[in-house]
């Protein structure tokens, strides 16, 4: 029997991807160069058969913008400092524009949700077995940004953010819901406890957001029409919520008194509740701010507030601002045209685009406390929600011009 090649690579592919998604929730500091290497390549082959090259938005203006970034960093001179991060970014958005094309050309988007599902879940089974008794003490291994270590494997040190994993387990959720809801799977429902317990331990206030956003959505906009069942849920979740968090005292340690902590501090009231997270977050973002006044075009370069003041700006509009000014940071979200005309057009899109919308919108609204543009994450999932974009219009041209005929 001859195999076909073009399967063989595309198996390949998907063996790839699986890796990466596993080096991005359980490895993040080891093989990260072999994961992308290994996606791009076997991608690449993929492209080539394919024929032709299909972009996104996003991937056009990130390109744009590593470009701007290499231009600014040779101009001050120090470049080779910084050619394996640029390196790796390079790398980051090429292995997302071979997974665009790839959920392009195969239309197999729910695929790609079921393997990334699959791989959240196995991947936090992992965490948990080497963890043991030390994942609530540890926040499921939150590294203290970076200063500790998370867990070993193989005697080889991971740091690993609790963000992340959160991240991972949320996003895992909703397509678990999505399959629960809307193909009747009602046995992903299993796995959703197991995810949100998860996604609990880790602590993470941005996990916590984006998990109520998505059950949200997916119990009031998902299903269709509003009943009194739905009104009367609308009303219990913040009460449920609320015991669960603050009242329950395994879940207060790990995220109750950083939730308390940061609510006292919107409202000006000193505490040391989540040992100052908060506070040095927003003195970090109003150092940024004062930064950015005296050298708002241009910027400080790559690197310069980090080495500072031993932090990022914890913000990803500001971090840009600071490294490459205001050029820098309309070069990077000059993609936000084009998102919020597809989001607004998602009304009349399938549900399943409407699901990967509220992705999307979620990694955006992470900018705001959160360094994301070197993540993998926001190139991926950037990439995912304009490929069933992509189909959909594909879809709708081939039906159209069966009419005509």
């Amino acid at each position: 029997m001859r195999l076909d090649k073009n399967k063989i690579i595309m198996l390949l592919f998907e063996i790839a991807l699986i890796f990466l998604l596993f080096q991005e929730n359980v490895f993040p500091s080891e093989l990260t160069f072999v994961s992308l290497l290994l996606t791009i390549v076997f991608g690449i082959f993929f492209l080539v058969k394919g024929g032709k090259l299909y972009l996104n938005p996003f991937i056009i203006t990130y390109v744009l913008f590593i470009i701007y970034m290499i231009l600014d960093t040779s101009l001050r001179g120090n470049i080779e400092e910084y050619i394996p991060t640029i390196g790796m970014y390079v790398m980051q958005l090429v292995s997302s524009l071979c997974i665009y094309n790839y959920l392009i050309k195969c239309q197999k988007i729910e695929g790609f949700l079921k393997i990334y599902t699959i791989v959240a879940i196995i991947s936090l089974i992992i965490i948990f077995g080497i963890l043991g008794e030390n994942a609530v003490s540890t926040r499921l291994g939150h590294n203290g940004s970076g200063a500790i270590v998370s867990y070993y494997i193989f005697d080889n040190p991971i740091y690993k953010s609790s963000n992340g994993t959160a991240n991972f387990c949320a996003i895992a959720t909703f397509f678990l819901l999505y399959f629960a809801e809307n193909k009747k799977k009602r046995y992903c429902y299993i796995p959703v406890i197991f995810l949100t317990i998860g996604m609990i331990l880790c602590g993470s206030r941005k996990g916590l957001l984006v998990y109520v956003i998505y059950v949200i959505y997916t119990y009031f906009f998902m299903r269709k029409g509003i009943t009194l069942k739905k009104v009367l849920i609308f009303l219990l979740i913040p009460f449920v919520l609320y015991f669960t968090i603050m009242k329950i005292p395994l879940v207060y340690d790990v995220i109750g008194e950083r939730i308390e902590s940061m609510v006292l501090n919107l409202f000006d009231v000193s505490n040391t509740l989540d040992g100052n997270s908060y506070l040095m977050r927003q003195e970090l973002k109003d150092t940024a701010i004062e930064w950015i006044s005296r050298k708002p075009f241009l910027g400080y370069g790559k690197g310069t507030f980090e080495n500072a003041m031993g932090y990022g700006a914890e913000n990803n509009l500001l971090q840009i601002m600071l490294e490459f000014g205001l050029i820098g940071t309309i070069i990077y979200y000059s993609f936000l045209p084009f998102f919020i005309y597809e989001i607004i057009k998602l009304k009349n899109k399938s549900v399943l685009a409407k699901v990967l919308g509220i992705v999307a919108i979620t990694m955006l609204i992470q900018d705001y406390g959160s360094v994301t543009y070197s993540w993998q994450t926001m190139t991926m999932w950037y990439s995912v929600f304009w490929a069933i974009i992509k189909i959909e219009k594909i879809k709708n041209d081939e039906i159209y011009e069966e009419k005509r005929e």
